[in-house]
């Protein structure tokens, strides 16, 4: 459960806060990993549906799943509506996992070591900030794919690497993320919307 949590936490993080920082930069790692000077201001705040696929190797078939996602500099909501409804929402210091069907929640908190990881890395990339994602991740850029690995020892638990796809205007449409121990996860995304107010029923009045 923790695995994927992460797994699809950081698909959202890269797949559209990452395609806009990275678009923006694209002249400064063109064929190099060496970062910006200065963070870039991206957006306020987007909204996009997605369509996932998660492959185990315990199933023959992968496990497919639709919904959609809202991020912004602090927070994010990853909303899956088929084939049964879910949240994973970040905002403040925690995480919280809700299941509607069941009336059920869990809350995880930011100082455990792998979910800090995740809210700076949510942090940096909402911000444009090459130079930081750097201190997590080996960059490089191939044609229009981008790949990231990890560097640090929290991230290399549940990651080995993601890769990037990107449109012309710069925002990543496809994203695969695999596991150490063979698992992948891909997500593309479409309907991207930016800077729509957040949404209330996952954040509430504030």
């Amino acid at each position: 459960m923790r695995k994927c949590l992460v797994l699809t936490l950081l698909c959202g993080l890269f797949c559209l806060g990452g395609g806009v920082s990275f678009a923006k930069n694209s002249k400064t790692l063109r064929n190099t990993t060496r970062p910006s000077k200065k963070p870039l201001a991206t957006f306020a705040s987007l909204k996009a549906h997605f369509s996932q696929k998660q492959y185990f190797s315990f199933m023959t078939a992968p496990v497919i799943s639709t919904g959609e996602i809202y991020l912004s500099k602090k927070r994010m909501a990853w909303i899956t509506l088929q084939p049964s409804e879910s949240w994973i929402v970040m905002d403040g210091a925690s995480t919280k996992l809700f299941y509607p069907a069941l009336k059920k929640q869990q809350v995880l908190s930011k100082q455990n070591p792998m979910m800090s990881a995740v809210a700076k890395n949510l942090s940096m990339l909402t911000r444009a900030d090459l130079k930081g994602l750097q201190r997590f991740y080996v960059v490089k850029k191939q044609a229009e794919i981008w790949t990231m690995t990890p560097k640090i020892n929290a991230l290399k638990k549940v990651i080995s690497s993601l890769r990037l796809k990107l449109d012309p205007k710069g925002f990543a449409r496809w994203v695969e993320v695999k596991a150490p121990d063979g698992d992948r996860m891909e997500v593309s995304f479409s309907k991207v919307q930016l800077n729509v107010p957040a949404p209330k029923k996952y954040f509430g009045k504030s």
